[in-house]
């Protein structure tokens, strides 16, 4: 089916606002710690070490996860150098090829290219997938993945001829493996939970096995070269990684799983995610009960997201870039029941809506505006008076938010009306990159930034100088001083595993073993910890020659005499 030239010019249009939004400005933003910080230097120690097959965190075994999302950041690293830009890159284009296979999907087998890429605008425009999107995790390259495996797989389905079946299917196992190679056996089991109810559901039995033979041979093809090696190496590695990294955190009671959560968990973060379309919902659930689930695309997407979403839930560990998965078909669902709902009824629900996303918007703006202007609201501000172009330039993106959305509310055109209403965040979500604020008081622990207090103690560490820092800020002081023989302190947090082995256990120390340090170097100790740490435990620790204490981090030094002392 070939793109008329409006709709080539709409593609084209939607494309360079993504690159404009989540590329252009991935370097303004600090490093986060600990996700970014410990995604950007497992790649780099893969690089300086020449090892690409067994992943290493400072200088520890990390078998949390397999290589490929290491590999894939490596390679950005050395395009792009060793900065924020480049350890992002892989998310943010993972998120715009997942948009690029949704408006492929429903391109396909709607006939409707505005359809497609309303879609498609309609993922990108979620906050959820906006903000794993320019974050340097894993989410959004497994998400890519399942939703290149789902995609394809669906294809090889609806196929007649034998050639592209086969096509389809290798396709999507190849797919399959590279989720399995990002992340693990999640990347078989999503996959797996989302098609064999929609298989059953469309009564072709027989399909189950008989389209599972390419897949996962195309999927093993692809994985034995590195599970062997790693194997190899590593002869731990499948044994760890397999029992303790999923069974027994899938199946851990909520006392003992890692990120302990309700079932319900996912819920909100799904209803929040969405937005702005999230006051939308009741309004394309009402179209999508009128579309029916006769057509396979439906049925599909019904069993993508339930399916994912009851198997997530099912795990007693959580985290909210887990449910990310679930955002391809459920924003597939939600457009095709909008569009259904508006063409029947021209509703006043879009109205009402745009006008609530507008009023809620602007009165975003005002507080800030009113919160940084006025000396009686002090106490509510976010930015120090340094940061003023920080805060305008938000508030001006909560501002053109609400314009735009007064816009649709009052355009014709069900098509315009969605188009002007995915256009509306555009500027507040690019706006978001530079907005950041220094006061760390109002921010969440991760989202503090400790490598430009880190960076900025340089002259200071010497090449062989012991660092000790805590399991939570150890891989930002592994990235700030390119060292990989940090000393962990107190808990040994995700290092525990790598600490177990002969030659690494004297890298993980309690505050009271800093005595020992005097029969090993005669170079002043360094520690860098968070600040309530150093408060709980400063009295076990001689007093520093040199001490400080910034942003909630503590960077402290101690000569070898007050150490004998002690």
């Amino acid at each position: 089916m070939k793109i008329d030239a409006n709709h080539m010019k709409s593609f084209l249009a939607l494309l360079l606002a993504a690159i404009i939004v989540y590329i252009v400005p991935l370097n303004s933003r600090p490093m986060s710690v600990p996700d970014e910080s410990r995604y950007a230097e497992i790649p780099r120690e893969m690089i300086t070490a020449g090892n690409w097959v067994v992943p290493y965190l400072n200088g520890l075994r990390y078998f949390e996860k397999p290589a490929m999302g290491y590999w894939i950041n490596a390679l950005s690293i050395l395009a792009f150098g060793e900065n924020n830009f480049a350890i992002r890159l892989p998310s943010a284009i993972s998120t715009l090829i997942t948009a690029l296979f949704i408006f492929l999907l429903v391109r396909k087998f709607s006939g409707d290219t505005r359809k497609g890429i309303l879609s498609s605008a309609a993922f990108l425009t979620c906050a959820e997938v906006f903000g794993i999107g320019v974050f340097c995790v894993l989410d959004s390259l497994l998400s890519m993945f399942i939703t290149g495996t789902m995609v394809s797989f669906f294809m090889a389905t609806q196929e007649i001829a034998q050639k592209r079946r086969i096509f389809y299917l290798i396709l999507a196992g190849t797919s399959c493996g590279c989720a399995f190679l990002t992340k693990g056996f999640l990347g078989f089991a999503l996959p797996v939970v989302g098609i064999i109810p929609f298989l059953i559901w469309e009564r072709r039995f027989k399909d189950i096995l008989h389209l599972a033979w390419i897949p996962a041979i195309s999927a093993l093809i692809l994985i034995l070269p590195w599970a062997i090696t790693i194997h190899i190496q590593e002869n731990d590695f499948w044994h760890y990684f397999f029992w303790v990294e999923h069974i027994q955190r899938f199946f851990a009671s909520a006392d003992e799983a890692q990120h302990p959560a309700p079932i319900w968990y996912f819920v909100p973060f799904i209803v929040g995610g969405i937005f702005p379309w999230t006051m939308l919902l009741p309004t394309a659930a009402a179209g999508l009960r009128k579309v029916g689930v006769q057509d396979p695309l439906t049925k599909f997407t019904i069993c993508w997201f339930l399916f994912f979403l009851l198997f997530l839930s099912a795990s007693s560990g959580k985290l909210a870039t887990y449910i990310l998965p679930c955002f391809p078909p459920l924003l597939i669902l939600f457009i095709s029941g909008l569009l259904k709902q508006l063409e029947d009824s021209h509703s006043k629900v879009f109205f009402c809506s745009a006008i609530l996303t507008a009023v809620f918007m602007a009165a975003a703006s005002l507080f800030l505006v009113t919160s940084q202007r006025f000396d009686c609201m002090e106490h509510l501000r976010v930015y120090w008076d340094h940061e003023a172009w920080k805060w305008r330039i938000l508030a001006a993106g909560f501002a053109i938010f609400s314009i735009f959305s007064m816009f649709s509310s009052n355009s014709t055109g069900i098509y315009r009306q969605i188009t002007l209403y995915a256009v509306a965040p555009l500027f507040l979500f690019f706006s978001v990159h530079f907005a950041v604020p220094q006061n760390f008081r109002f921010l969440a622990r991760e989202c503090m930034d400790p490598i430009r207090m880190i960076q900025s103690q340089q002259d200071r560490i010497k090449l062989d100088s012991i660092i000790v820092s805590d399991s939570y800020l150890a891989p930002a002081v592994c990235w700030a001083y390119k060292r990989k023989d940090v000393y962990i302190l107190d808990k040994g947090g995700e290092f525990s595993y790598g600490l177990k082995y002969t030659e690494a256990k004297h890298r993980h120390i309690m505050f009271a073993d800093f005595r020992y340090f005097s029969d090993i170097t005669k170079d002043p100790v360094t520690l860098i910890t968070e600040v309530n740490d150093y408060d709980i435990y400063k009295h076990q620790l001689p007093n520093p020659f040199y001490l400080l204490n910034t942003n909630g981090f503590v960077f402290a030094q101690y000569k070898l005499k007050e150490i004998k002392r002690r």
